[in-house]
């Protein structure tokens, strides 16, 4: 769901249900934003306001039953620090091949490779794996086999959180390998990386923790080309960069304490903030990134 004011600018989520043209095929859980399947057939959905005013595009959904899946390529060399998508191909109850079914995505050893929720495989370790895709009423009966292999090259790849991070808004910027929007409550912190996310090397900077929702609010005079945003975003950027140098540190040397940690951690924040400060100015005044 992305939400947008009448000039087309995008917004933060307002309060929404979704509807179902026909419940007996499937129906969204409004407190979970997932989809309940009940038989086989086609619906639309589509979410309105909750005072019914505004409603959104609708979204054809067909629930199918399952006969067979394949998964292309049935084996797989995959370099070290890299990742490639497989597909699952469905063969339906009346004969009919689909790649666009949804399915859960498994795989036998996290370890050595982790599959996403939409069959994208990454390599962590050398090593050999299975990774399987199915439902509740139907797996693939033969799963590909990944081995992993050294990497070649110096891409920012090589390597599990190598290369440059990429820092997104919850809320505001989409999954880059799904385009689906990812929405954290309050409750998470400030910045955020789930186990997925680090394998990609991805931040997110929480739109709804509470001093962002504040910054993020055009009604108490802010928004996301406000200059107090641009300086709670440019904070956000130091403190994932400081996680990342003391992460790699703290594996460089295990017995440090928290004493040690601590003065790491200013000392981290002066040098970042002291190389940026001159290059960041025109970004903080203006909104203007420096030339890469």
């Amino acid at each position: 769901m992305e939400f947008f004011v009448a000039n087309n600018e995008r917004i933060r989520p307002v309060p929404y249900r979704w509807v179902s043209d026909d419940t007996n095929v499937a129906m969204v859980d409004d407190e979970l934003g997932v989809i309940h399947t009940y038989s086989a057939g086609t619906t639309n959905l589509h979410a309105e306001t909750i005072d019914g005013k505004v409603r959104s595009n609708s979204a054809s959904l067909s629930v199918v039953v399952i006969r067979d899946i394949e998964i292309i390529p049935s084996s797989l060399e995959l370099p070290l620090g890299s990742r490639r998508a497989l597909e699952a191909v469905c063969t339906l109850a009346g004969g009919e091949k689909s790649s666009g079914v949804y399915l859960v995505w498994t795989e036998d050893d996290a370890k050595i490779a982790r599959v996403s929720a939409a069959g994208v495989v990454y390599g962590f370790e050398i090593g050999e794996c299975k990774i399987a895709a199915g439902d509740d009423h139907a797996m693939a009966k033969s799963p590909a086999s990944v081995r992993v292999v050294p990497g070649t090259g110096g891409g920012n790849n090589q390597g599990k959180g190598r290369g440059y991070p990429t820092i997104l808004v919850s809320s505001i910027n989409n999954d880059p390998d799904t385009n689906q929007p990812i929405h954290l409550s309050k409750d998470y912190p400030p910045v955020y990386q789930g186990p997925q996310d680090s394998d990609r090397n991805i931040w997110w900077i929480n739109s709804s923790s509470p001093i962002a929702g504040m910054l993020l609010d055009k009604e108490k005079g802010y928004g996301y080309q406000s200059r107090e945003w641009r300086m709670y975003h440019l904070e956000r950027y130091v403190e994932i960069l400081i996680q990342i140098a003391l992460t790699y540190s703290a594996k460089e040397q295990p017995n440090s304490s928290i004493d040690d940690y601590i003065v790491q951690w200013g000392t981290k924040a002066a040098e970042i903030q002291t190389a940026a400060v001159s290059s960041l100015l025109e970004f903080i005044n203006e909104g203007t990134l420096p030339a890469a």
